[in-house]
């Protein structure tokens, strides 16, 4: 099967570095779940200092013709990072486009969007970000709380926004975007109420933000609806498929999977149920062709007293799920602190897992590299940057990974750190080789956010 680009980039939010105490993590002083008791292994010891690049002065971005990557909005071929930026006051201040080149992300060359400058964005941060091609220009596009920032030749611009609608002009508000009917253009997964999801067909029109038609909605067996969804391939079909997590109060809840197909609300028949676990991550881990899915332990807990802890087939386990049909499904035992990611890192064809986990200094990335027999955590990859005064906040220093992509086009994917500064809006970033563990940049953007 030939590997398509994908519809969407995982993304962890920048206020996972955040200290907020409450229902749902633990325990409970901000801390990462296991920072708080887990011994630091070896690697955790590696901390080199904080970046020393500044970008002092701005390059031109470049003008693309367009390109099939979901991750490039300036269409030269090369993917972009974008990341929203807070302010001092923890809201939402703006969005920031670091743009690749042949040579890897390129500090100097950025795109700034602020808040104000797109109507109806909200100021809760950080808002929810895919990344896909909603209208098929060859420009990668931000789908973000709602709305839809269009890409084009000069990348991201504020005035081309426009606010998500179905096919009757009804706003929605959250989305996930995938190919659900295999026709090479791109579609939402919106959430309707409850329990309900509606597929979205593209291509969504650039002057109306409407989707091409609108899928039945897909009532499912749920009391409480849906913590979360994704989208990808998860087997040999041509369609992506969607994973659901049910509503959770911060224990792992329960996991489901909607194969793509012509039955109700454009899928093949009922969800498949999965393992409990509220992380998952998509990708080829074997190099079979076919789509994997892993499902597992994100490492949050319910801190109401009694039910701090998951059961040890819970804790610390995830599942791979192959997309051959005869070949069965793979658990393993790993630390976990977040969100799940894929890439691959080594350039070998097989998508690596990537995990956030806790560290000595509060996160860390851990590369499960994946293989014929898929992911193995028999000799893992810590990364870990580090930030911040040594004597304050110890447990926060750590850089939390925030994405997988390929910004130099050499068909390895950078791993991507990030760290924000506390009571301030900029972010240090480190993207790094994750075959040698050495940065291939590092930087802040301190230079163009804190203006």
């Amino acid at each position: 099967m030939k590997r398509r680009s994908r519809s969407s980039l995982a993304l962890v939010p920048l206020a996972c570095l955040l200290a907020v105490a409450g229902c749902g993590t633990s325990p409970g002083d901000g801390r990462p779940p296991s920072a708080a008791t887990r011994t630091p292994s070896p690697a955790d010891t590696r901390r080199p200092a904080d970046p020393v690049t500044t970008p002092t002065a701005k390059t031109p971005v470049p003008r693309g013709k367009g390109s099939e990557r979901a991750d490039d909005v300036n269409g030269d071929g090369y993917a972009d990072l974008v990341h929203w930026n807070s302010d001092e006051s923890g809201g939402t201040a703006g969005l920031t486009v670091v743009h690749g080149s042949a040579k890897g992300l390129d500090p100097a060359t950025y795109t700034r969007i602020e808040k104000g400058d797109i109507a109806g964005m909200p100021d809760w941060f950080p808002p929810t970000m895919h990344r896909a091609d909603l209208d098929g220009d060859g420009f990668g596009d931000v789908v973000s709380a709602g709305h839809w920032l269009r890409g084009s030749p000069d990348g991201l611009r504020a005035e081309a926004a426009l606010t998500l609608t179905d096919a009757h002009g009804t706003p929605v508000t959250t989305g996930v975007p995938g190919d659900f009917d295999a026709d090479g253009k791109a579609d939402l997964a919106v959430t309707a109420g409850a329990g309900t999801v509606r597929i979205l067909y593209g291509p969504f029109a650039p002057d109306t933000g409407r989707p091409a038609r609108s899928g039945q909605p897909l009532r499912l067996a749920t009391e409480y609806g849906f913590a979360a969804i994704g989208a990808g391939q998860a087997g040999g079909g041509e369609g992506d498929d969607l994973v659901l997590h049910d509503s959770n109060d911060g224990e792992q809840s329960g996991a489901s999977l909607l194969r793509s197909g012509a039955g109700p609300g454009g899928f093949a028949g009922p969800p498949k149920k999965l393992r409990v676990g509220n992380a998952h991550a998509f990708g080829d881990f074997d190099g079979d062709g076919r789509g994997d899915l892993a499902v597992g332990d994100d490492g949050s807990r319910n801190n109401e007293p009694g039910y701090e802890t998951e059961a040890p087939e819970v804790d610390r386990k995830i599942t791979v799920y192959f997309g051959a049909a005869d070949k069965a499904p793979k658990t393993l035992t790993a630390d976990t602190a977040g969100p799940y990611l894929a890439g691959d890192v080594d350039g070998d064809g097989d998508d690596d897992l990537v995990l956030r986990t806790a560290g000595a200094y509060g996160n860390s990335a851990t590369v499960l590299n994946g293989g014929p027999d898929g992911p193995s955590s028999d000799d893992p990859a810590v990364l870990q940057r580090v930030g911040g005064s040594p004597a304050k906040d110890a447990y926060l220093r750590g850089a939390t990974v925030h994405s997988v992509q390929d910004f130099d086009g050499d068909g390895r994917d950078e791993v991507v750190l990030f760290r924000p500064e506390r009571g301030k809006g900029a972010v240090h970033w480190w993207v790094v080789d994750a075959r040698t563990g050495k940065d291939v940049v590092a930087f802040t953007d301190a230079e163009f956010t804190e203006k």
